[in-house]
């Protein structure tokens, strides 16, 4: 997953051909199945955890996912997805639309989302932790999920 300022169609028709490429180069393996998401972010007031920007109109999310039957293939999958991302966030930055804000419920396991808040947005959903759960249960002992001390 990644974000991005709006971008004009034929960046859009850059990415999706990229993506039809990279889910093409993946066609031979069993049960694959892709999407390839543009999700505009909410516009918020200022309000907020994540480090986005008050009243803004632009930003827009990206999401390549992937689901295929065999986990044999979890390797050669998961480089292709890979392979797509970086493409993505190439033709993005080049065209100075890249930003590096990660949306938690679409982030990889591979990513930190919690990073891409900001420093001080981050200390402050620590310091929030550290409150309300000071024996870290969902920092700790709660299996899986993003975590926001390391």
């Amino acid at each position: 997953m990644y974000s991005f300022k709006t971008a004009d169609e034929a960046t859009y028709l850059e990415m999706m051909k990229v993506w039809e490429e990279g889910v093409s180069q993946l066609s031979g393996v069993p049960g694959i199945l892709s999407q390839f998401l543009i999700q505009p972010q909410p516009v918020t007031n200022g309000t907020n955890s994540l480090g986005l920007t008050p009243g803004d109109r632009l930003s827009v999310l990206g999401l390549v996912t992937m689901g295929w039957d065999n986990a044999a293939d979890d390797n050669t999958v998961q480089k292709g997805v890979q392979a797509i991302v970086d493409q993505h966030i190439d033709i993005l930055r080049k065209k100075k639309l890249y930003e590096p804000f990660l949306y938690l419920n679409y982030a990889d396991n591979s990513q930190d989302p919690f990073a891409s808040y900001g420093k001080e947005n981050k200390a402050r959903l620590q310091a929030v932790s550290r409150k309300y759960d000071p024996n870290g249960v969902f920092q700790k002992v709660v299996p899986g999920g993003f975590k926001l001390f390391k």
